[in-house]
């Protein structure tokens, strides 16, 4: 679809693809961009992280910040942990338990989702041993690509310095 095209009274470039499910997917701009599923699914990952940071998660409306400094602090703290769930999350799905999926597809749940409560459980109420308190410092502390597991026991870690 490489030319504009008129829709009511609107002139619009249109772009699209059939997904895996059979499904169309069919986005709409005001102007010509060859990349646009490509920029649209950036954009999809950048709305999977504000659900995540409203409502998934941390629910940050509720803190009803209004003082710029007190925003820029707490977004601060939760690109963090946002990054610290999913890098648990990530490593929960590899070595301990894989997520299960649906019947249509999707994982029971999301990795940042999976590495949270994995971190609320640990952390707050205390129901891991110091070994996996250990071991979430690791994962917070370290680039994934550094951090291994031991193929007898998955669940050591080695670093790779």
């Amino acid at each position: 679809m490489g030319k504009r095209r008129c829709i009511g009274q609107q002139w619009v470039w249109l772009s699209g693809m059939k997904l895996d499910s059979g499904e169309l997917l069919i986005l709409a701009g005001n102007q010509r961009f060859p990349q646009s599923l490509e920029v649209y699914a950036l954009r999809w990952d950048i709305e999977n992280l504000f659900q995540c940071l409203k409502g998934r998660g941390f629910h940050l409306e509720k803190t009803r910040l209004t003082h710029y400094f007190r925003i820029k602090k707490v977004m601060a703290l939760l690109a963090i942990a946002f990054c610290w769930s999913h890098k648990t999350g990530e490593w929960k799905h590899k070595v301990i338990r894989p997520l299960k999926t649906k019947k249509h597809g999707p994982p029971e749940q999301g990795l940042f989702r999976y590495g949270l409560d994995y971190l609320t459980d640990s952390l707050l109420h205390g129901r891991q041993k110091i070994e996996d308190r250990f071991r979430l410092l690791v994962l917070f502390l370290c680039p994934p690509d550094m951090i291994v597991a031991n193929e007898q026991n998955p669940q050591i870690m080695a670093l790779i310095i």
